[in-house]
């Protein structure tokens, strides 16, 4: 399997996920299943960002420039600095001491 086709994989598995979720005939359990994985999304959500972190430094570590992890990724090279320093792009979610 490709590398691009086990990242669509990835992709795939998770949509499905969540699509499956309106399938759940009972309201109660849809609510339920629906709020069990809202209740993880915060924690994942991170985990994710690290995990892109990670790996954008070690990209930066082996000396692929910004611009060519930006075109690799389809980002701008402004948001792959913002990524390698742990940033947001949006003012309003900046620390309150920058």
């Amino acid at each position: 399997m490709t590398e691009e086709a086990h990242e669509e994989e990835e992709v795939k598995r998770v949509v499905e996920t969540v699509d499956s979720l309106e399938a759940v005939e009972d309201p109660t359990e849809r609510a339920r299943r629906a709020g069990a994985l809202l209740a993880q999304w915060p924690l994942q959500h991170s985990r994710l960002r690290e995990i892109r972190q990670a790996a954008v430094v070690d990209l930066r570590n082996q000396q692929v420039s910004y611009r060519t992890i930006a075109k690799t990724l389809g980002i701008s090279v402004a948001r792959v600095q913002q990524i390698e320093a742990g940033t947001r792009g949006k003012a309003k979610d900046k620390p309150a001491d920058e």
